[in-house]
């Protein structure tokens, strides 16, 4: 049914598409069809070429709806849709999402498939401004949701995110499915026993506030006060395009204050994790099911992460880790404290994590799941 299909990925970043997607191109290629990719095209370009995927260009305008080239990126994508003729575009995270939506309405025949990998701050964030933003949004979804309704899938990562679309925008269980996350790479990432002393609780996200990066320094300070023993690290790289960034000076300052060791960015957590007894993630950004996460599972690691979208959907609470509420250091530093002491828990929480990334976050299970839609969507199946 999917051989010589034309399958166009709209993504905002080469980057992501690698890291998040790309095993499901990989796949779709190998099933016979020809996988297109518009994207901003950085280091991965060549890279992606080579794997048989096109790449078109576009440098999506980042955060703001309403950035003058939100025009552009709209005409480009027109182009794009025009010329590469697929049979289906698969659009992820929201600005992408937004600007292919509206301009697949005017190709009627192009099925949808649009991926709600976490809401980002379009949701979350406070104000007059996020709230006529988030107006605009559901408006928008909403006149694409009814102009390719039949033609049209949603997938979703997390529970949260979906019933706020089947109440915003009236979404129905025919046009959608669930995946927990981009799924894992059970081989890559495999499990490994906890190490000795010194404990190391690590952190690792891209370095903005929204992902809880001053709960964890804050929870480092408190901690430490009783267990000065403990090494907290930092991964992660500085996001200057975002507002909420944290900056090189910050991070310096943390660590001559002897509050934490901050590791430099990172492509790969595999070499990382095994050095870890406790990962935590206090986030509360707009997440999907947070792919470190899942990483972090798979290699045998007890997670601390905040109730809150997406992180919970990642853990059994009490089995392979332990939630707390999201902008609360106290309880964080207290579960990070209650584990150190409980060295049989981690364990147990370890074993239990690999265990739960094997049923629940294996990437072939996850492949699988995108292609079986694909292949829903040509046949017209609701």
């Amino acid at each position: 049914m999917l051989l010589k299909t034309k399958l166009l990925f709209v993504v905002n970043i080469d980057s992501f598409f690698v890291s998040h997607r790309l095993p499901i191109a990989l796949k779709a290629i190998e099933e016979g069809l020809d996988v297109h990719l518009l994207t901003n095209s950085t280091s991965h370009g060549e890279q992606l070429e080579k794997l048989g995927i096109k790449v078109h260009h576009l440098k999506f305008p980042r955060r703001n709806i309403f950035s003058p080239l939100l025009l552009i990126s709209f005409l480009k994508v027109l182009f794009v849709l025009k010329n590469v003729k697929p049979d289906i575009v698969h659009a992820v995270t929201i600005l992408p999402i937004l600007i292919t939506g509206l301009s697949s309405i005017f190709f009627p025949k192009i099925r949808l498939c649009v991926s709600i990998a976490g809401l980002g701050s379009v949701f979350t964030s406070k104000g007059w401004f996020p709230w006529f933003r988030k107006i605009v949004v559901e408006v928008i979804f909403n006149i694409i949701y009814k102009c390719k309704r039949g033609n049209i899938k949603f997938i979703f990562q997390n529970t949260s995110d979906l019933k706020l679309f089947e109440n915003k925008i009236g979404i129905t269980h025919n046009d959608l499915i669930m995946t927990k996350g981009s799924g894992v790479d059970l081989e890559k990432y495999k499990f490994s026993e906890l190490p000795c002393d010194p404990p190391v609780i690590l952190f690792a996200a891209r370095l903005i506030r929204e992902k809880g990066v001053l709960d964890f320094v804050e929870a480092a300070r408190l901690t430490k006060a009783v267990l000065p023993e403990v090494r907290f690290v930092l991964i992660g790289e500085s996001d200057p395009g975002n507002p909420y960034f944290i900056s090189p000076e910050l991070i310096s300052t943390w660590e001559s204050g002897d509050i934490l060791e901050y590791w430099g960015g990172f492509d790969s957590l595999k070499n990382i994790l095994s050095k870890a007894l406790v990962f935590v993630y206090p986030s509360h950004y707009g997440e999907g099911v947070p792919k470190v996460l899942l990483e972090v599972a798979s290699s045998g690691r007890p997670i601390i992460t905040t109730d809150h979208p997406g992180c919970r959907d990642a853990i059994i609470a009490g089995v392979t880790g332990l939630l707390v509420p999201i902008k609360a250091p106290e309880t964080l530093s207290k579960a990070i404290i209650s584990l150190v002491k409980d060295r049989a828990r981690c364990k147990k929480m370890s074993v239990a994590s690999r265990k739960y990334a094997v049923k629940e976050f294996g990437v072939d299970k996850v492949v699988s799941s995108h292609l079986q839609l694909y292949s829903d969507l040509l046949a017209g199946k609701n």
